[in-house]
């Protein structure tokens, strides 16, 4: 929240890099659950004025590992504003890496999202269930019952609709930003 960063996009970046594995080391060095470059960063935190970066916490507390994650990503923004993939910069700033790097976040991330709407829709079918059993009960009124069913069927049917409209959007979004970023290799 104080790098003002999207948590499903961190989310989806951490499931790519290492598949929330705090003990991942890349074959370049990479450490922790957030792939962080120890060799690269540590002189370019000294030369921000950030604190040293502390190697052995890296490989070992993961919730360190994620600020300093924070940290990389919040750096990146700033200097790349521009650059609407700024993100994928975190894996590779070379722009046929970034693309494809950007398209597994982006996939990541529209499971996450799928997830979340699966579980809304999961609440309101268990609202629905448990209301319909309470219409047996002589201690409420079946009219009202009904009506909160409907309203919650009402509200599923809103949540499917939008979810494919979503998923149209973002596609669409997404092949415009790729085709983009693929045009113009300077970003």
């Amino acid at each position: 929240e104080s790098h003002h960063l999207d948590y499903k996009m961190m989310l989806s970046i951490i499931k790519v890099e290492s598949s929330f594995d705090q003990s991942m080391v890349s074959s370049t060095g990479d450490l922790s659950v957030a792939q962080v470059n120890y060799e690269h960063w540590a002189p370019e935190f000294k030369r921000l004025g950030y604190p040293k970066l502390d190697k052995e916490k890296l490989k070992t507390d993961i919730g360190y590992s994620v600020k300093i994650m924070a940290d990389i990503l919040e750096i990146m923004a700033h200097r790349h504003k521009k650059d609407k993939l700024w993100y994928a910069r975190y894996h590779s700033g070379t722009p046929s890496k970034k693309i494809a790097y950007a398209q597994k976040v982006s996939n990541e991330l529209n499971l996450i999202e799928e997830n979340e709407i699966l579980n809304s829709k999961e609440k309101i079918n268990s609202l629905i269930a448990e209301l319909t059993r309470l219409k047996n009960s002589n201690d409420v009124s079946i009219d009202k019952v009904d009506e909160v069913i409907v309203n919650l069927t009402y509200l599923g049917s809103l949540i499917d609709w939008k979810m494919k409209e979503e998923i149209k959007h973002k596609m669409f979004i997404k092949n415009e930003l790729l085709a983009s970023n693929g045009k113009n290799s300077s970003i």
